[in-house]
């Protein structure tokens, strides 16, 4: 089809679409939709009743670069404004494991030279005027404000009493100077308590993974049902160094009161099961005095789902007597579980997913499937609701695709339904409720349900993220929610990884090191991948690299070895493989070729809001293979992302801008970031003081002398006020030692090239943006010194020592 015909419009059934305009019109409705699912519609008609794959979408409609999450997404929008019933459809059929099939019929417009192309499918519908269009937008932009409004009252302190009118009509103030940069943090509230819940980390993995999950989820669930009442998970790998560490965070934000740790044994026909109710201040000081409380089960080995119920009734009686029980309520009232073995064994089934180490689609789907079991034999049980509505959330939420997804959005729907019907004021259920609504981008009635759920527990971890996906969707900033949401789950990954990918999207790298810099105390690795993620983030040092190793010689070179020609799309392999992440830290081992291998083949191949190219090119440069006109087709990828790009990705497009000798584009990147690198208020400072002396020389370069030398003289003040003696964190990385080879002191830009190789054992980090010392740009003045050619044989040496072999 050419251009001409591409964007003719057409008809589906009754349906009029016009591609120019993004306009479809239904029953005599206008409608005005994105652009991609216009194209989607296009990619239909053109292939009209044949089956089309979810790869054919991809590669037509995205050109390769989409999460399957998106694509399924896109689709749930389409059928929507076409009122299609994914049950009975009437325009596309879904054809489960292998795509979908275009059954309307499909009309398109006469081809003609007139300028009014849509005339045949639109003459009949009036537009309505630029007055009517004005007035329809600041209704829509009403209701979001009233639902923000909404939001933040029940976010602030004033929402635990019956707000005045006085109150009331201050609502929108605080709301006005929450998007100004009010202290988002010191405006939230704070549970009265908090009680962590370590039933995991100390145990082994084989001893009943499945029995586990289920009772930590149960307990969990109960404990959850008190209002002010907050409920954490956490590690357990240095429990005095950790608790400190936890209460210290904690201080004036819900204070730790109970440490629940649980204990199983094993015979050949029991599990015995302990969960002992700690005071946090014991396991501080390592004392032995007696615990706060304790509960005992047994269960039989080859029927642990008849000893469920028990195991509830004690958990319940002993909640009630520390006053962990909702209050004016008893433990009779609290029970879900019947004494229906089947019931219960579905329930253990659902948790399944969770207590394995990785979890994937099928997995959960299984989960999903046990959860529906476990409800329609025990339906008031909402212990199960709410294992439901996380497993079909993870679906909604993952990269790995392939699923129905109208089937499970319907599921999560009538499900979140009747849990209601069973309690109006179920937490669980009303947040349900909230994210689909939120993910059709349904945005008044997420901010509905949003505000239901802030009532009922405004510091549950996935309420937090449905919040900052509203937030982001009505481009409000989400950094005092991120920090907010740390705040109280300090030690769950996504929390940790949501602020600090907010603070690198700020700018703050430095701000961000520190972050991560506060979750590498674990003093024994055994391969933990998330700390090894972490701490590799702070900075590499040798033995790093050397644990980085060991991790890929147990866990991806098999998977290597056995798809030498790479792995497919959309297969177990797939979700299998590594992070990209593993590519840095391949490059800083440098394994350049490893490094592009799961560049190529990382399981966020898939994903538009990941730039791999930036990791390929860095891995060219490793080899000594770089092309700078190839640069250009890169960029223009890398830019097309421009919504997406973090402070990260700005920076490197920035090096490889200066790389290529495109020094303004360099400038622009830069200052994209910090703005006020050429205004008269410059203040340097750890967050900017790497790219401040990139930007000074990207000046230089450029013969603007005078604002060069303004930025080298307060670089020189800021290193002369940080010390001889800087952290060699990847904010600052060897920095100073590029500042001094650039401005003509070659004699200390090798000594401190020497103390942070040498003495301290630290390397430069690829995470951001560095390459081996003999390609570095801002070195280039040392190149002929022989301390200079010292280091970097003394540090290929030490990275030769490094084995990603089989048989090491």
């Amino acid at each position: 089809m050419n251009k001409k015909q591409h964007d003719r419009p057409f008809k589906l059934n009754q349906v009029a679409i016009d591609p120019i305009a993004n306009l479809i019109t239904r029953d005599g409705e206008i409608l005005e939709v994105t652009p991609k699912v216009v194209q989607i519609l296009q990619y239909f008609a053109s292939r009209d009743g044949e089956l089309i794959t979810y790869q054919d979408l991809a590669d037509n409609v995205w050109n390769g670069f989409v999460s399957e999450s998106a694509l399924y997404q896109q689709m749930t929008q389409l059928r929507k404004v076409l009122g299609d019933n994914p049950s009975k459809p009437v325009f596309v059929k879904t054809v489960p494991r292998q795509g979908y099939r275009l059954i309307a019929d499909v009309s398109f417009a006469e081809i003609t030279d007139k300028p009014s192309s849509s005339q045949p499918f639109h003459s009949e519908y009036k537009k309505s005027s630029p007055t009517q269009q004005k007035t329809l937008v600041l209704a829509v932009l009403a209701i979001s404000a009233v639902a923000l409004t909404a939001l933040y009252f029940f976010l602030t302190p004033a929402s635990l009493n019956a707000p005045s009118q006085k109150d009331q009509a201050q609502t929108d103030g605080p709301l006005k100077q929450q998007h100004a940069g009010i202290n988002f943090d010191a405006q939230l509230i704070y549970p009265e308590r908090t009680i962590a819940i370590e039933l995991f980390n100390r145990l082994d993995p084989s001893v009943q993974p499945q029995l586990r999950a289920t009772l930590e989820r149960i307990t969990e669930f109960h404990l959850g049902q008190r209002q002010q009442q907050h409920v954490i998970r956490t590690p357990a790998f240095d429990p005095s160094f950790f608790y400190q560490q936890l209460n210290k965070h904690l201080e004036g934000r819900g204070n730790l009161t109970y440490l629940l740790r649980t204990h199983i044994q094993q015979s050949e026909k029991y599990i015995d099961v302990e969960i002992k109710f700690h005071s946090p201040q014991q396991i501080q000081t390592k004392q032995a005095s007696t615990l706060v409380g304790k509960i005992a089960t047994r269960f039989e080995l080859n029927n642990p789902a008849a000893g469920l119920p028990e195991f509830e009734r004690q958990l319940l009686q002993e909640l009630q007597r520390l006053s962990l029980l909702a209050p004016n309520t008893t433990p009779a009232d609290q029970a879900l579980l019947s004494n229906d073995i089947s019931s219960n064994q579905a329930l253990i089934d659902a948790l399944s997913p969770w207590a394995s180490a990785v979890l994937h689609k099928e997995t959960v789907e299984q989960g999903i499937a046990a959860a529906e079991r476990a409800l329609a034999l025990n339906p008031n049980n909402t212990i199960a609701y709410s294992v439901l509505f996380n497993e079909i959330s993870w679906l909604l939420n993952s990269f790995d695709g392939d699923f129905d997804i109208d089937r499970t959005l319907s599921s999560l729907q009538k499900h979140a339904k009747q849990a209601l019907d069973i309690n109006a004021e179920d937490f669980k259920a009303l947040h349900a409720m909230a994210a689909y609504h939120c993910w059709l981008d349904e945005l008044t009635e997420c901010a509905h349900w949003l505000q239901k759920s802030i009532q009922q527990r405004p510091y549950d971890s996935r309420l937090l993220r449905t919040l900052e996906h509203y937030l982001s969707k009505t481009q409000q900033n989400t950094r005092a929610l991120a920090h907010y949401n740390y705040a109280m789950h300090p030690f769950t990954g996504g929390s940790l990884y949501y602020y600090r990918n907010v603070l690198i999207g700020e700018g703050k790298l430095s701000d961000a090191i520190k972050l991560v810099g506060q979750h590498t105390f674990r003093k024994s690795w055994h391969n933990w991948g998330p700390v090894w993620r972490l701490e590799t983030q702070k900075k590499t040092r040798f033995e790093q690299l050397q644990r980085s190793a060991n991790w890929y010689r147990q866990h991806y070179l098999a998977l290597q070895q056995k798809h030498q020609n790479g792995i497919a799309r959309a297969t177990i392999a797939r979700k299998h493989a590594p992070s990209r992440y593993l590519g840095y830290q391949l490059l800083n081992a440098n394994q350049a070729q490893l490094a592009r291998y799961w560049n190529d083949n990382g399981r966020e191949r898939d994903s538009s809001f990941f730039d791999l190219n930036t990791l390929n090119l860095l891995s060219r440069l490793w080899q000594g293979d770089w092309d700078n006109n190839e640069w250009r087709s890169v960029r223009e990828l890398a830019n097309s992302r421009a919504g997406r790009l973090n402070s990260f990705d700005h920076l490197r497009v920035a090096f490889f801008d200066y790389y290529a000798g495109h020094m303004t584009q360099a400038e622009t990147a830069i200052l994209s970031i910090y703005p006020t690198f050429n205004q008269a208020e410059l203040v340097i400072n750890h967050n900017n003081f790497r790219a401040a002396v990139y930007y000074a020389e990207i000046q230089k370069r450029q013969s603007n002398y005078k604002l060069s030398v303004k930025i080298n003289t307060k670089l020189r003040h800021y290193i002369q006020e940080r010390g001889n003696n800087p952290e060699r964190d990847l904010d600052f990385g060897i920095a100073d030692a590029e500042f001094f080879a650039l401005n003509s002191d070659k004699s200390k830009a090798i000594a401190l090239l020497q103390q942070a190789i040498n003495e301290r054992g630290w390397l430069p980090n690829a995470y951001w943006l560095w390459l081996p010392l003999e390609f570095n740009p801002f070195l280039t003045s040392l190149r002929d010194e022989p301390e200079f050619q010292q280091i970097i044989t003394q540090l290929n040496r030490k990275l030769a020592q490094l084995c990603f072999k089989e048989s090491c």
